[in-house]
């Protein structure tokens, strides 16, 4: 079905964001909500440019969106028909209807995990980040009675490292070390022990990681005999995130948390820091603290058209 933008279906008046009075609940036609399912996957516009040109929100359009691909089949979930029939609680939908007859269950919804775990063929996300290393001109002054702790607020630098972290988000396990420096032979040091001595039994490692120029297999040949490093290389399967797409790797989300957890106070040298680094790595893994990981392959191909082949 072609759509014409310009038909009068799509024309609307909108009224200054700033004059805009609070409106009622608007409802849709079914046969509104598929022109717009259609527009959005027809790939000319994102989401985001149809929810606004058509005065809608977002969160709304995506619903249409996912609904329209569970009616094709293209994803699991409850229809259009048996949500209209009274069919089980709105939680049910995350989970294929194939697991709950299988589980003899309704209503409930498992845990959204990265993928299952598969010994042989374990997912690591990777990622580092530099990290100044400042500490105090004057003492701080601890809490006493009638007085808060006091900081001051100037602070000398006493150089730089770089952080990395290693995630592998099906059994919720960390490894987290920081160096002085990130060139390619300190990044072949940081692969070699991920699979001699964290995966000794593995097949294949796959590495999820973005496209800095230290992480590619040349760095391991840096580091390494053309033996040793061949045979490291060949253990090696990566995906590297998009141009400007990094954000998709979930160890930010892991650096976000560190940095949040265990980076918000003055650690002046580098020992100090890998100590509470360790510590911090330590309560994680033994917490298993997992990723609830939101954004899907159909989200992908929605948001990231632009990345995908044209034909």
């Amino acid at each position: 079905m072609s759509v014409c933008w310009s038909s009068p279906i799509f024309r609307c008046s909108r009224a200054p964001t700033a004059l805009r009075e609070p409106r009622p609940r608007r409802s849709f036609t079914p046969e509104f909500k598929a022109e717009i399912v259609e527009l959005c996957q027809c790939g000319d516009r994102s989401v985001g440019q149809v929810a606004k040109y058509f005065d809608l929100t977002e969160t709304a359009v995506r619903d249409w969106v996912r609904q329209a691909e569970v009616d094709a089949g293209e994803r699991d979930g409850l229809t259009s028909s048996e949500r209209e029939e009274g069919a089980p609680g709105p939680g049910v939908d995350r989970v294929t209807r194939s697991t709950l007859t299988e589980r003899g269950q309704s209503g409930t919804s498992s845990p959204s995990m990265p993928g299952p775990m598969i010994p042989a063929r374990p997912v690591m996300c990777t990622d580092e980040k530099p990290y100044q290393l400042p500490d105090h001109v004057r003492g701080p002054l601890p809490a006493r009675p009638g007085h808060d702790a006091c900081q001051d607020s100037e602070y000398i630098r006493c150089g730089t490292c770089s952080i990395f972290v290693w995630v592998e988000c099906s059994r919720g396990w960390r490894r987290v070390q920081a160096l002085s420096q990130r060139t390619r032979i300190d990044r072949a040091g940081q692969v070699k022990p991920l699979l001699s001595v964290d995966h000794p039994d593995a097949e294949i490692v796959v590495l999820v990681m973005d496209n800095l120029n230290t992480h590619g297999v040349a760095s391991l040949y840096e580091a390494f005999e053309p033996e040793e490093a061949f045979a490291l290389a060949q253990r090696l399967e990566i995906h590297n995130t998009p141009k400007h797409g990094s954000w998709l790797n979930i160890a930010k989300t892991e650096l976000s948390a560190l940095t949040r957890q265990c980076l918000n106070r003055r650690i002046g040298d580098l020992d100090t820091l890998n100590t509470e680094l360790s510590a911090w790595q330590n309560a994680t893994n033994t917490d298993q603290r997992q990723v609830d990981w939101q954004f899907t392959t159909h989200d992908a191909r929605i948001n990231l058209r632009h990345l995908y082949p044209k034909h």
